[in-house]
């Protein structure tokens, strides 16, 4: 069934990653959905309506890989990269935000002008989206901190709000490309690993836990924590203290896990 066959709304069930939202946006094409009786929803993060019809998308990588392409293509590289943001977001509705921007932008062929159209609701909302997340991503550009522990390895543990270890993850191996380092994502319970001169790669829990074992921080580490936050605290200005612009420059859901705040 298509919607040229019927007038009831389609929802299409993804996973919750770029492969299956890509995937889901091939298989609208393929099936000749309309767009505004179409709608892309995330596998566990949505409701069940009456009079709907609900289809499973099985991810698929080639399909994938082609929408990936066209929007290359045809909306440029700068465009490509804000969609890509867009869908690392933890808000459930950017499925269907990016789907019906990508068919708005095809069809009136806005290409690479496709930001410049802010009357559209779905523009606003992958601009608002791919905000969000890229506010984050260089929030923890400065505040990840690493740890060494015994075995040498670097380790960083971080909590974010979006999904966004790959774009972590491709800053962090540019930077530090002779280092050894683990950045874990503790609320997604997602590992990445970075080998020295070598590429990063997604590893699974138990493997990690071979990788660094119950190795504690190294004694070096522990001294260069106890000196910084000792640091932090000399340079401070106790008089000229205002904790609402320090959350505005910090945010609270940061500190946890710096090293400035746990000594």
């Amino acid at each position: 069934m298509t919607k040229n066959d019927t007038n009831i709304e389609q929802y299409l069930v993804c996973t919750d990653s770029m492969v299956g939202i890509f995937t889901g946006i091939y298989c609208a094409y393929e099936l000749h959905c309309c767009p505004e009786q179409t709608h892309l929803v995330l596998k566990d993060q949505y409701e069940l309506r009456l009079f709907a019809e609900y289809i499973e998308i099985q991810e698929d990588a080639q399909k994938a890989e082609k929408v990936l392409r066209t929007l290359e293509r045809e909306f440029g590289e700068e465009n490509y990269e804000r969609i890509a943001n867009a869908l690392s977001s933890y808000e459930p509705e950017k499925a269907d935000d990016v789907y019906h921007l990508v068919t708005e932008g095809l069809f009136r062929h806005l290409g690479v002008h496709v930001t410049e159209h802010l009357s559209n609701p779905y523009i606003i909302a992958m601009m608002k989206l791919s905000g969000n997340v890229y506010n984050e991503i260089h929030h923890l550009y400065g505040f990840l901190r690493f740890q060494e522990l015994e075995n040498g390895l670097l380790y960083a543990r971080i909590e974010p709000r979006n999904n966004i270890m790959f774009q972590l993850m491709e800053h962090f191996s540019d930077r530090f490309p002779s280092e050894n380092f683990i950045i874990h994502d503790a609320g997604r319970s997602i590992y990445a690993v970075h080998i020295k001169g070598k590429a990063w790669f997604f590893v699974e829990q138990d493997l990690v836990m071979e990788l660094i074992g119950a190795t504690e921080v190294s004694r070096e580490e522990e001294l260069f924590a106890m000196y910084f936050t000792a640091f932090c605290k000399s340079i401070a200005i106790q008089e000229r203290t205002n904790f609402k612009l320090q959350r505005q420059m910090l945010p609270l859901r940061f500190r946890p896990n710096m090293t400035e705040f746990c000594h």
